[in-house]
C-alpha cells in the first residue's frame, strides 16, 4: 500500500514518469521518490495493517476492538469471504449472514465506520453489477448504510446470452490505458443513488475522476467491425 501511494503521487506529478510500486520495492531511489517518502515519513496519517490468518469474526472483532480506544476508526475489511467460518451445520450463506450482523453490532458498539470488500459472482463477471452480484455476501444490501459495485463501463453494451462476445469486449476494455471504470451506488440509506466513472491507469494505481462523456469514443475492436467502429 505504501509503494502504491508513492507511484500515485509520483504519476500525478509528472505524467512521464515509468516508476512503478513494484520498481520502488525492487529499490528505486530516485529523488523525485525519496522526496515523497520523506513527505509520508512527517505527516501525521495513522495507518494500521492487520494480517488475518485463521481468526474468526469473534477473534477478529476482539483484535480489531484495541484499535477502537478514543477517536473511532475507518476500518477496511479485505475482504468479507476470506474471514474463517466456524464448522456448523449453516450453508455459507447463513455463515456470511451471521458475519455481517457482528459486523453492524460491532459497529454501532464502537461508532467506527467499516468499508467491507466483497467478491462478486462469477456468473456475475460479464454483466452489469447488481445485488445479485455480489457472492454469499449475506444480507449486507439490509445491514450495509451505502453499497458500491465498481464495474468496468464497457458493461453497458454487454448482451444477454452472449458470453463469449461479453469476454471478449471485457478483455478489450483491460487492455486499455487508462481503463475506463464505473462505480455504481446500489443503495444509499442517507440520499439517493448515485454514478462515478474514472480513467484508471492500472500500472500507477491511479482512479481519476473524469465525465461520463469523456468515454463516449472508446473502441472496441471486433472480427465483423474490422476494427473500426465501436460497438453500439
Amino acid at each position: 500500500m505504501f509503494t502504491k501511494s508513492i507511484a500515485r503521487e509520483l504519476f500525478q506529478k509528472d505524467r512521464s514518469t515509468k516508476i512503478t510500486a513494484s520498481e520502488i520495492r525492487r529499490g528505486n531511489t530516485s529523488k523525485a521518490t525519496q522526496n515523497i517518502i520523506n513527505v509520508f515519513s512527517n505527516s501525521n496519517f495513522d495507518l494500521r495493517v492487520m494480517e488475518l490468518q485463521e481468526q474468526d469474526i469473534d477473534s477478529l472483532l476482539s483484535e480489531l476492538k484495541k484499535n477502537c480506544i478514543g477517536k473511532a476508526p475507518v476500518i477496511v475489511l479485505d475482504y468479507l469471504q476470506i474471514i474463517p467460518v466456524k464448522s456448523t451445520d449453516n450453508s455459507q450463506k447463513q455463515a456470511i449472514d451471521e458475519i455481517v450482523r457482528k459486523l453492524k453490532n460491532f459497529q454501532r458498539e464502537t461508532n467506527t465506520t467499516f468499508i467491507v470488500i466483497s467478491s462478486f459472482n462469477r456468473a456475475n463477471y460479464a454483466q452489469q453489477v447488481a445485488f445479485e452480484s455480489f457472492k454469499e455476501s449475506g444480507n449486507i444490501e439490509y445491514s450495509a448504510d451505502v453499497v458500491w459495485g465498481l464495474q468496468f463501463y464497457c458493461t453497458k453494451n454487454l448482451r444477454d446470452g452472449s458470453i463469449s462476445k461479453n469476454r471478449e469486449v471485457i478483455e478489450e476494455a483491460k487492455k486499455a490505458n487508462p481503463r475506463q471504470i464505473q462505480l455504481s451506488c446500489l443503495k444509499n440509506r442517507q440520499g439517493t443513488n448515485y454514478q462515478v466513472f474514472f480513467n484508471y491507469y492500472p500500472a500507477n494505481d491511479l482512479f481519476e475522476v473524469c465525465e461520463e462523456k469523456e468515454f463516449q469514443e472508446f473502441i472496441f475492436p471486433t472480427k465483423k467491425m474490422n476494427n473500426k467502429r465501436s460497438i453500439q
